[in-house]
């Protein structure tokens, strides 16, 4: 953290009293900051039925009224560990638990603070959790797994690249010949995302300011035919990088449901920081309840731990014999046969063009947008 960061804490105590929170809430919503802003302490009120056992499980007027202020300030949960449920009214009979605490910060926090945490504490002889905010410290940087960005099919050079690469000779099987065809190609598309990733915003940056420019000169000449024809190329040039920059975006925040028109880039970028928020892992609880931080020891923990639930030094092996006792036929011998027939190609390629183009790639990288383009 640089000694001359800036940003406001703002401490809540939420009454019990709905009409006291509202005036909490107005309060906030007047004071809210456009810069770099954590809001902490007991709103005494869910955002979420899913947030509470025991006692009421409807949406209550008070929860949306919470809902409509986190949305007017822009406010999300930081990602937490620890207890989900912040407070406990600990009786025997009739025990309700809730989560009434929380922190909450904008996208600017999430920028600036990219792997803060909070963490919720055991009650102890409280009946609500403390909190800890912790800013955290970059990790070191590693190798970030190959993955294909959808704006690069629209480049000029894409398909051509892929045809070059596709008709190297490759010998072997067929799904050696993929595979091996397809790792080649993830080296060349490598340099074309380090070249292109990067430059999104920045080439649409340049082509508005060329575009500023031109307008500038067109307006002492607005009637020139010329200078109208090269002003379309440039708004044409403009429209595409801004295009490719929100393309990239939605691909990053995975966001489906939101449809195109409108430029949508601030939406995307928060969504972005907050799912890379949410993502980052700098905490597990290992078996025996030990807190575990930093890279290495979580790697190592996570090792240790799957090699002890897959690790069989005898596999116990059984026959088809002792499978056939236990599992029912549910299938006919016709359906049987219709599961057993060689798949067709027309019927691969139904499946494969029914993929959403933006849904999670494999392990090799490549998403359905990249295969149908292809």
């Amino acid at each position: 953290m640089d000694t001359n960061d800036q940003f406001k804490i703002s401490f809540v105590y939420g009454s019990n009293e709905d009409k006291s929170r509202r005036a909490l809430w107005e309060s906030l919503c007047s004071n809210q900051q456009g810069s770099l802003w954590i809001v902490l302490g007991n709103f005494n009120v869910c955002r979420r039925v899913d947030e509470s056992i025991g006692g009421c499980s409807i949406i209550t007027i008070a929860m949306e009224d919470f809902a409509e202020c986190l949305q007017a300030l822009e406010l999300d949960d930081l990602r937490f560990s620890g207890f989900l449920h912040t407070w406990c009214n600990k009786r025997s009979n009739g025990c309700i638990s809730k989560k009434l605490d929380r922190v909450l910060v904008n996208n600017e926090w999430l920028v600036k603070f990219e792997h803060s945490e909070a963490g919720f504490l055991p009650l102890s002889i409280s009946d609500h959790c403390p909190s800890v905010v912790k800013l955290g410290l970059p990790g070191n940087k590693k190798n970030c797994p190959f993955k294909f960005f959808n704006f690069l099919t629209d480049r000029e050079d894409f398909l051509p690249l892929v045809e070059s690469v596709w008709q190297e000779q490759i010998h072997g099987i067929m799904q050696f010949k993929l595979c091996s065809k397809l790792r080649n190609l993830k080296k060349s598309l490598k340099t074309l995302n380090n070249d292109n990733v990067g430059n999104v915003a920045t080439q649409s940056i340049k082509a508005k300011a060329a575009l500023d420019a031109f307008q500038l000169l067109l307006d002492i000449q607005p009637i020139d035919t010329n200078l109208r024809m090269q002003e379309k190329e440039l708004i044409n040039e403009y429209t595409l990088s801004l295009q490719a920059e929100e393309d990239l975006l939605r691909q990053k925040s995975r966001i489906q449901w939101l449809k195109a028109g409108d430029r949508n880039s601030s939406y995307f970028f928060k969504a972005i920081n907050g799912r890379r928020n949410k993502s980052k892992i700098h905490s597990i609880t290992g078996d025996d309840g030990s807190l575990i931080e930093g890279d290495i020891p979580i790697k190592n923990e996570a090792i240790r731990h799957f090699q002890n639930i897959l690790g069989c030094s005898m596999p116990v092996r059984h026959g088809i014999g002792t499978l056939s006792n236990i599992i029912d036929n549910v299938i006919s011998n016709d359906q049987a046969d219709s599961m057993d027939r060689d798949v067709t190609n027309d019927e691969i390629l139904e499946v494969c063009f029914s993929v959403h183009p933006n849904k999670a790639p494999g392990p090799d990288g490549f998403n359905a947008h990249f295969f149908k383009k292809t």
